[in-house]
């Protein structure tokens, strides 16, 4: 069955529907998640802070050692992983992790430093997994430290000082959320399926309006062939983020394997309808259509991409590469 994991997180409102989690019918016992501090300090972390960032008072310097001092080889030397989603303290032992082990790790340290830190997320593009029967959607968390002066964007790719691509604020919870969500979504590809089900129960107590860690769960439980649970959880993700697409899409799988044919249907018009809105995965298609010789479909693609959102350079340059493909050389899109 096609399942799909929203990876990180989405998901801002404060209330959400009481709902029980649908029970864990295996022959392994869930694995409860450690209730943990992610952004708990160790004595080595305060002497770091203390050698680079502590002893100059202006706040801009601060961040902008803070920045240099986790990146640079000579100091800290942080590395990107993206399967390793890490407490602060564990990412600053390991010298690397992925997004939300790097957020956690400067939100933890810039706090620490007198800045203020906050999360934020970035839902990106699709992905297929080629290893698992799974559609991955990729949504990455930075952190926005605010001085007097500025804001500035610190990321797992660098340091940015417009943070002007924003797009949600996340509240500690949130954030701890996600960072149990990522644990479950790691889990699951694993196979880990109790240890899964724990991180997700966690997920879910921590910030039971997001939406994401129900949609991982529902992948959970019917990987454990329980179809009816599962569908209780896209149900339940749906009620929370009426956008949930993955929801869904698994939702299309549930009832088409159940010879629901006029539901799956109706879910398959659904997906169908969002995915024509959404330019990103027109995008997607389009690289698909090119990879395939099929230059025209992706000429296509790409000019309506650009129509739903104009601002976006990656549509421009995809459609350069086509028309380059094609020999048709550049043309002029309207902004």
């Amino acid at each position: 069955m096609l399942a799909a994991l929203a990876a990180v997180l989405t998901g801002c409102a404060t209330t959400a529907p009481q709902q029980e989690l649908p029970e864990f019918r295996h022959h392994a016992a869930p694995v409860p998640a450690e209730s943990i501090d992610p952004l708990a300090l160790t004595p080595d972390m305060e002497r770091f802070l203390d050698r680079f960032v502590r002893p100059y008072a202006d706040p801009d310097t601060r961040v902008q050692l803070l920045a240099r001092s986790l990146r640079d080889s000579a100091m800290l030397g942080f590395r990107y992983d993206d399967r390793l989603t890490l407490t602060a303290a564990e990412a600053f032992e390991r010298r690397q992790g992925n997004c939300v082990a790097y957020a956690n790790l400067v939100v933890a340290m810039a706090r620490a430093s007198g800045l203020t830190a906050r999360y934020q997320e970035i839902q990106r593009v699709s992905v297929w997994d080629g290893t698992e029967d799974m559609v991955l959607i990729p949504k990455h968390i930075n952190v926005i430290v605010e001085t007097p002066r500025r804001a500035y964007l610190l990321d797992s790719s660098g340091l940015e000082a417009d943070p002007s691509d924003l797009r949600r604020r996340l509240s500690d919870a949130e954030a701890l959320s996600a960072y149990h969500n990522n644990l479950g979504a790691e889990a699951l590809l694993d196979r880990d399926l109790a240890l899964a089900y724990g991180e997700l129960a966690r997920a879910i107590e921590v910030a039971p309006w997001r939406a994401d860690p129900w949609v991982n769960l529902g992948v959970v439980l019917g990987r454990n062939a329980q179809y009816s649970e599962a569908e209780a959880a896209y149900l339940a993700a749906l009620k929370r983020d009426d956008d949930a697409i993955s929801a869904r899409s698994n939702l299309y799988e549930i009832y088409r394997a159940a010879g629901d044919d006029a539901r799956a249907d109706e879910m398959a018009r659904q997906v169908e309808r969002y995915r024509r809105r959404n330019p990103y995965h027109l995008l997607f298609l389009a690289e698909e259509a090119l990879e395939e010789g099929r230059t025209d479909q992706a000429l296509t693609l790409l000019r309506r991409s650009i129509e739903l959102k104009p601002e976006e350079a990656r549509f421009h340059a995809a459609l350069a590469r086509a028309q380059d493909q094609l020999g048709t050389g550049v043309e002029a899109v309207s902004r």
